[in-house]
Order: structure tokens, then sequence, then C-alpha cells
């Protein structure tokens, strides 16, 4: 496996050599109402050379960890190397420190060195409050992206529910064009329905509130046909992907490399 130094990642953070090599200090360059309750982030300003390392092309839903400025606060304080010659870092405290949330990579524009993130705008959390308030010029941290590459898998089954929809759409823009599959994403109105591009035989179905059946039940009902190579990814709430985490590994009997679960959140 190639070491960050020899896949071209600078020993020193050419921002400022206090903090990590691994994290860049970016800055809101515009915002996107994509829809009513889904509001994109375009984050940039930061040299990315090395950044990606464990990021490529091919990657399936590739993520990042976020250091979110609090309200009213516009120079942050950020985690900072430890000082005892390690990558180590010691996180900031105190009310103008930064606060640490996971979000997927909506796209990445390495020509422009542009990240895009979509955040769902529910609730009063970091991450939520943030995406409703940003404006460009507000400060964010971004530590480096990382993700499995996508398999080379015939069919998948793909479900999400909105905050999983961006790693979702990533993974559809990304498959071969002969793929085929389900992916179910639920959404709590039909005007959080967005454009999403992938291979055509790959049907996406759109799940309201009035559905007679779960995200989750979906996901436990499609069955793999028989003579493919399946591959199932899911992000949504951690009740229904333990659940389908459970269903992979125990029913289907999934090797680890067939399959992704991610919780994205937790409900309260």
């Amino acid at each position: 496996m190639m070491t960050a130094n020899e896949a071209g990642l600078p020993a020193i953070n050419p921002q400022d050599e206090t903090l990590s090599p691994y994290f860049r200090v970016m800055r809101v360059v515009r915002t996107e109402q994509v829809t009513p309750r889904l509001r994109r982030l375009v984050l940039g300003g930061a040299p990315l050379d090395g950044f990606f390392f464990e990021c490529p092309p091919d990657s399936l839903a590739p993520h990042v960890h976020l250091e979110i400025p609090p309200p009213g606060i516009t120079a942050p304080l950020w985690p900072r190397l430890r000082g005892d010659s390690s990558l180590r870092v010691r996180k900031a405290s105190g009310p103008n420190a930064s606060i640490e949330r996971v979000y997927s990579l909506r796209w990445v524009d390495h020509a422009s060195a542009e990240v895009a993130i979509d955040v769902v705008l529910h609730g009063d959390g970091p991450g939520a409050s943030f995406g409703a308030r940003a404006v460009a010029g507000d400060p964010c941290g971004v530590w480096w992206p990382h993700g499995r590459r996508i398999p080379d898998a015939d069919w998948f089954l793909l479900g999400a529910d909105q905050t999983g929809l961006p790693g979702l759409a990533w993974i559809l823009e990304r498959l071969p064009a002969d793929r085929q599959g389900r992916a179910f994403v639920e959404i709590p109105h039909p005007d959080e329905k967005q454009p999403l591009v992938g291979p055509q035989d790959l049907k996406v179905v759109w799940l309201l509130p009035d559905d007679p059946h779960t995200l989750c039940e979906h996901m436990l009902s499609t069955q793999p046909p028989a003579g493919t190579s399946p591959f199932i990814w899911f992000g949504g709430e951690a009740s229904p992907a333990r659940a389908v985490r459970r269903h992979v590994r125990q029913v289907l009997r999934f090797e680890p490399d067939a399959f992704e679960i991610v919780n994205y959140w937790r409900m309260i």
C-alpha cells in the first residue's frame, strides 16, 4: 500500500505547519438550494495537491470529517498538531472550538479545487445549523477524504434516506453503464426529488411518507437475481442501518467486500 508521502501528500500542511497535513482550512465559495430541505455548500480556497490520496475517482461514496465553526465565530480554533514530532492532533476546547461532523462528498472539481457537501436542513444540530446559515466566505475545516473503491459487481442494491442521498448519487454517477439493480430513496415530500444520473437498467424508486413499505422493508425484501454478482450499499438512520446490516450478514451471508452500510445519523 502506498504511504501518504508516496502518494504526494505534503509532509507539512501548506497552509500552516501547526495543522495536520491531512487537514485543510477551506471557505464557503457559494451555496445552492438543491431542494427545500437540502442545501449544497461548495467549499474551496485551499491547495488540494495530494489531499485526495485515499480518494481515487472510482471511490465508493467517499466521506470527509468537517470541522464546523460555532455560530458567530469567524476564526474558530482548529485541531492542532501536538508538537511531539508525530501527526497526532489535539482538539481545541471552549466556545470557539470547531465541531466535528461527517458528511459524504457530493462532487469534487480538481480543476477549481472545490468540493461540494449537501446538508439536510433538519433539526438544530451543528451540521444542519451551519448548512442553513453558511454564506460565502465562512470558514470550514476539512479532513482528507477516504473511501473504498466501487466493487466490480454487476447488480447493485442501493438505499438511502435524504442524509445518504449524496453518497447514493455519487455511486450512481460512477457506475459503468451496463450495471443493473435497484435504488430506493426515502424523502419526506415530493419536492425533495432531484435529478439522478446512473445506468439505464438501475431503476431509482422514490419512497414518500405514504408508501405502504418503509425504506428498510424494501431493502430487506429485494433479493439479488440468481447468477449475478451483487453489491449492497445503504446510508441512513442507525436503526434501519442495523437491520440491513444484520440481514446482509446473517440471511444473505455476504462477504464483507460485497456490502457497505453507513449510519449517517441516530434518532434521539
